[in-house]
């Protein structure tokens, strides 16, 4: 949508501009012909008697008018009898007071050659006239199509770049992923092997043997589900179900049904959300899956101890969500992407078993509900470490 707007603007400015330059051209080239070619032709012709102080467009509307009923007239012949005899009556009392027959009055004392002369000259020089008035509309016209031009240009090579580096993250997704499920299937089949083939009697080894094949498949199962949800959200023809709702209340509901793990895992978990209601247009399952992904990454890659915040404020026209902790900072080179698939490393990844998908999966919900989500680790009151910050706008543009 912002992209829309960002054309809309660009090419209203544009043609802003192109009708600015062409009403100086019109105020010039009247004040040109006023002071200059109006006083010329009435010097040799004599036009005050039927053009009495008019300016360019005007003077153009009327000559026009009377080539118009000049034509016509010529054209009366083709209808013999009574019909062509009325046609050629209304004709000629339109032709009263134009400027050819005021032409051919005032030409009547010249020899046939010079009347034939002067007005073709005269045609000429209206003609030169025309031409000049539609000038600026033809520059205006030609610039602001160079203009769509130069833009519609640079809007297929975004799209063109758009589309290779998607097909390279999309390439480089596929990899990660393989790789990722490549680990626990492995350590999976040699548990399995193991189990099959060779004589692993003692109950309690079996039993190890049997947890960690469950916990790589809970681990493949999950990173395949966040997989398909980042697909899906990327697919043709998926839309958000917006609705509004009370914003203040989902994030409740999400913080709650999440204080149980921060208990379990030892860390003290803190919500300042309003009491008052806080409408929002929201899908509300994408939008609690976003939160989710937020408050899980926090309580994956922070140490038992660590204080974790999740904040709801009005910012005028817009709300804020933070979740927060007191943990480590992420170092700069990985913040610095971290909201694309797979930026978190082998190593990280194999350490906190996380897949790397969640994140981007909160960047992608939040953008389509026309919002931004960014981390902060400067400036912040003392107690917090990090932030995530999810902006949403009240209004949803479509």
């Amino acid at each position: 949508m912002s992209d829309k707007n960002n054309l809309r603007r660009y090419l209203m400015k544009h043609f802003l501009v192109a009708v600015f330059f062409v009403g100086i051209a019109e105020i010039a080239l009247n004040y040109l012909f006023r002071t200059l070619v109006y006083p010329a032709l009435d010097h040799f012709f004599g036009l005050q008697q039927v053009w009495e102080d008019v300016g360019l467009s005007q003077a153009l509307m009327l000559a026009l008018q009377s080539i118009v009923v000049f034509l016509i007239n010529r054209l009366t012949v083709l209808f013999p009898g009574a019909l062509g005899q009325y046609l050629e009556n209304q004709i000629a009392s339109q032709m009263e007071g134009s400027i050819f027959h005021y032409l051919q009055s005032y030409l009547a004392d010249y020899t046939p050659l010079e009347a034939r002369l002067m007005t073709t000259v005269f045609v000429l020089f209206l003609a030169a006239l025309l031409l000049l008035w539609l000038l600026p509309y033809i520059l205006a016209a030609a610039s602001f199509g160079a203009v769509v031009s130069r833009k519609v240009t640079e809007l297929e090579e975004e799209q063109r770049q758009r589309q290779a580096a998607y097909e390279r993250q999309r390439n480089l997704l596929l990899s990660d992923v393989a790789h990722d499920l490549k680990t626990p299937m492995t350590t999976v089949v040699g548990y399995a092997h193991a189990l099959l083939h060779e004589d692993v009697a003692n109950p309690g080894q079996q039993r190890e043997y049997l947890k960690a094949i469950y916990r790589k498949s809970i681990q493949m199962n999950e990173l395949i589900l966040l997989l398909f949800e980042y697909v899906k959200l990327d697919s043709e023809g998926f839309a958000l179900k917006i609705e509004d709702v009370d914003a203040a209340e989902c994030v409740r509901e999400t913080a709650a049904a999440m204080y149980a793990d921060f208990e379990d895992d030892g860390m003290t978990f803190l919500a300042d959300i309003p009491e008052d209601r806080v409408a929002l247009p929201l899908d509300m399952l994408q939008f609690t899956r976003a939160l989710t992904n937020l408050l899980v990454n926090a309580r994956k890659h922070n140490p038992r101890g660590t204080t974790v915040g999740v904040e709801m404020t009005e910012m005028g026209q817009e709300v804020e969500v933070r979740v927060w902790d007191s943990g480590e900072p992420i170092a700069e080179e990985i913040a610095a992407h971290l909201f694309d698939p797979f930026v978190q490393g082998d190593a990280s990844r194999r350490s906190k078993n996380g897949s790397g998908l969640g994140l981007s999966i909160t960047r992608k919900i939040i953008e389509m509900h026309g919002g931004e989500v960014s981390l902060i680790q400067d400036n912040l009151p003392p107690g917090k470490t990090k932030e995530f910050v999810i902006t949403l706008p009240k209004k949803r543009e479509y």
